[in-house]
């Protein structure tokens, strides 16, 4: 019998861990296919971690891994996904805005055929802060990357076992699965779905945090911020080149080299100084990039898990 693997990333969900776990069991309930449940704790404050602990002592079904620390949601979330047992791997957020009452339809696409099956947000009931924040992401992303669907997509989604053991070949330090799926070249089929409010608990990603993704995804999904550089010094040179010109002619013509025209100069080259010191750092961002990449390191570090070794 076919096995359905569900991924579920936690970090300070105790309440709702168990709302999660009492909701996938009732789907499941009806659908004629064994299934596992892995829980990634990414070192939670709160009692997270005994909660799981408690569910994975009485139901052998479900896998607990807990991380030495934060490793963020990106490399925790994938550590999780490469690691779930099953034919298929459906992945969710443990807030429950990831409706389960989906569960079954994602299951009858995959039945039909299909590989990858994506979750996609035709509206959300989310706060009007975390709406705004989502939205700046997704537009610093559409300016950057061609990526007609990415802000409807979330980790929602249903993959088939040849999709997950494609992805499992890329080392990514900082996995970003809205553009490996796309960067692959594989077929999406999706399901749209009205995104409810969070009802427990808050959300771990801030204005800061979607920054951060933000920058790590334009280094390595776009080369457009090098090219920018690069037309920036051509352009930069064509600029001086004829400044340098001008002013020689002038200065030929009028005999004098004005100190306001020294003062306009050294304005200009403090300007230029500047965008010149943001074109370096956009620079060491993709060298810090291949130095993440070189050095191998694990997506994350395990502390305890439980069942882990069943599988």
């Amino acid at each position: 019998m076919k096995t359905i693997g569900f991924c579920i990333p936690c970090y300070n969900e105790e309440e709702n861990i168990t709302r999660i776990y009492t909701e996938i069991k009732k789907q499941m309930k009806d659908i004629e296919y064994e299934y596992k449940i892995l829980f990634i704790d990414n070192k939670s404050t709160d009692n997270s971690r005994t909660i799981l602990k408690d569910i994975a002592l009485k139901d052998k079904n479900v896998i607990v891994l807990m991380n030495t620390r934060n490793f963020g949601p990106g490399r925790s979330g994938a550590f999780g996904f490469f690691n779930t047992p099953g034919d298929a791997i459906l992945t969710m957020a443990c807030d429950l805005q990831d409706p389960p009452s989906l569960i079954p339809q994602f299951i009858k696409k995959w039945e039909a055929g299909n590989k990858l099956i994506l979750g996609r947000k035709i509206s959300s009931k989310e706060s009007k802060k975390m709406y705004f924040i989502r939205k700046q992401y997704y537009k610093i992303m559409r300016l950057f990357i061609s990526e007609n669907e990415l802000d409807q997509i979330t980790g929602f989604g249903l993959y088939d076992r040849k999709i997950v053991n494609e992805m499992k070949k890329i080392y990514n330090p900082n996995p970003n699965f809205r553009f490996l799926i796309t960067s692959l070249g594989f077929e999406v089929k999706f399901i749209d779905y009205v995104q409810p409010g969070r009802e427990h608990g808050k959300s771990s990603y801030t204005f800061f945090s979607y920054l951060d993704t933000a920058i790590i995804s334009l280094v390595e999904n776009s080369n457009k911020p090098l090219r920018i550089i690069s037309i920036f010094g051509l352009l930069s040179f064509i600029f001086f080149f004829i400044l340098n010109i001008g002013i020689i002619i002038f200065s030929i013509i009028n005999y004098c080299f004005s100190e306001i025209i020294i003062y306009i100069i050294a304005c200009i080259l403090f300007e230029f100084l500047s965008i010149i010191i943001g074109c370096i750092g956009i620079i060491g961002e993709y060298i810090g990039e291949l130095l993440e990449r070189s050095k191998q390191f694990p997506l994350v570090v395990l502390e305890e898990s439980w069942n882990f070794d069943d599988i």
